[in-house]
């Protein structure tokens, strides 16, 4: 890449990744939960059994089922009881709570419950925001001395479609002397999720309509089937890491920003209480939080203060 080429002013030339309303669908819990899929036959899984899971889901990852969503669990699950050999789905249950391999168990069974639909520059009218109204004031940040470095956290990243997005907008936005004083901290609970998004290798189809310059600059081809794969500068800015919300251990500082977009949806109301005083503890005073777009924190009780929908700061 260029290091002296002429940094990008304008808008993002994409066309659009995804629809730019200000609000998600009744259903946008569902795009991330089980899709109707050819299953063998049903394997009945009773309300015990349900139950069992469901709590487990909560207390350990804190993602909340509902009682309508039985029928989905067991799809889901039917295909692994199958696969360890077991014969029912309280076999299965007794693995992921009593057996040596608990904690791979239970990541697969977060994975098997949740479908991770996520793209680069998705809610493009947000991504857009940032770049042309938050990035500005980080690197005032910089160049006044109020700051060293700027830490970015995208929490629930998924696969990394997000942070690289974000570190894209980042390069497209920031002088390139102040790239190195630019980090950004992704997690997720799900191991099989961190190892794609450290891998960094992606379906074409994942980038839209993301214009030619876009895609020269910041991709390269991985192979001959259409795959593309991050490039070593974006990559640089990034560090993935394993990490579940639901533990009592944060073990990293203050943000500038933090970024968790369509998560706390699936949370409880309590859960979803802890999390935003938890997410305000971890932002530096004036530091940002950005949501998705069905979500909003005008329900809890919180000393955040609204920017604009999707968008809160912590006072200072």
């Amino acid at each position: 890449m260029d290091r002296n080429r002429r940094q990008t002013r304008g808008k993002i030339p994409l066309i659009s990744v995804s629809p730019p309303s200000g609000r998600e669908p009744p259903e946008a819990r569902s795009e991330h939960l089980v899709s109707k899929e050819r299953l063998p036959p049903p394997m009945e899984i009773t309300d015990q059994e349900f139950e069992l899971f469901r709590r487990l889901l909560e207390d350990e990852i804190g993602i909340v089922l509902k009682h309508s969503e039985k029928t989905l669990v067991a799809n889901r699950l039917r295909e692994r009881v199958r696969e360890l050999h077991l014969s029912s789905y309280f076999e299965y249950y007794r693995r992921i709570t009593e057996g040596a391999t608990r904690v791979s168990d239970l990541s697969d069974l977060a994975d098997a419950l949740t479908t991770r639909k996520t793209d680069f520059f998705r809610h493009l009218s947000q991504m857009e925001s940032f770049r042309t109204e938050m990035v500005p004031r980080l690197v005032a940040k910089l160049r006044s001395g109020e700051s060293s470095s700027i830490n970015i956290w995208s929490a629930g990243c998924s696969t990394g479609e997000e942070p690289y997005t974000l570190a894209v907008l980042l390069q497209e936005t920031v002088p390139f002397p102040l790239w190195p004083a630019f980090s950004i901290l992704a997690t997720d609970v799900s191991p099989a999720a961190i190892r794609t998004a450290t891998e960094a290798s992606y379906p074409r189809r994942k980038l839209g309509d993301v214009s030619s310059d876009i895609l020269t600059r910041y991709f390269e081809p991985a192979a001959g089937d259409g795959t593309v794969k991050v490039r070593q500068a974006v990559r640089r800015m990034i560090m993935f890491r394993e990490h579940n919300l639901k533990s009592g251990i944060w073990a990293f500082g203050q943000f500038d920003v933090t970024f968790c977009r369509n998560v706390l949806i699936y949370f409880s109301k309590m859960f979803q209480e802890e999390l935003i005083a938890r997410f305000y503890a971890h932002l530096k005073p004036g530091g940002y939080l950005y949501i998705g777009h069905s979500e909003t924190l005008q329900n809890f009780a919180n000393p955040f203060q609204f920017v604009e929908p999707m968008v809160y700061r912590r006072p200072g």
